[in-house]
């Protein structure tokens, strides 16, 4: 079976979002600090189309739920068991 990767700028594309590395970063620095207890696709700043996307991706395990993973430590959802990836050179 073929595993495919989806990168955090595949993602924001996906999502609609600007996906060049210097906006994703403007994003993560705009959205960051998330309340303890939300989940990533309860975020306020998501649309409903992007809040369904994130909670499909994570709820099927979908290709897309990698990147999703990635995204959460870095808005500041707590999830010890996932590093923060924005380090790698893979992160965009």
């Amino acid at each position: 079976m073929d595993s495919v990767y989806y990168s955090m700028c595949n993602l924001f594309k996906q999502l609609g979002l600007p996906n060049e590395p210097e906006n994703i970063d403007d994003f993560i620095a705009r959205h960051r600090a998330l309340s303890d207890g939300i989940r990533i696709e309860q975020a306020p700043f998501w649309n409903d189309s992007q809040a369904q996307f994130l909670q499909s991706a994570i709820a099927e395990d979908s290709e897309w739920c990698e990147a999703v993973d990635q995204l959460m430590p870095v808005c500041g959802i707590n999830l010890p068991w996932i590093q923060v990836f924005s380090d790698f050179p893979n992160f965009y």
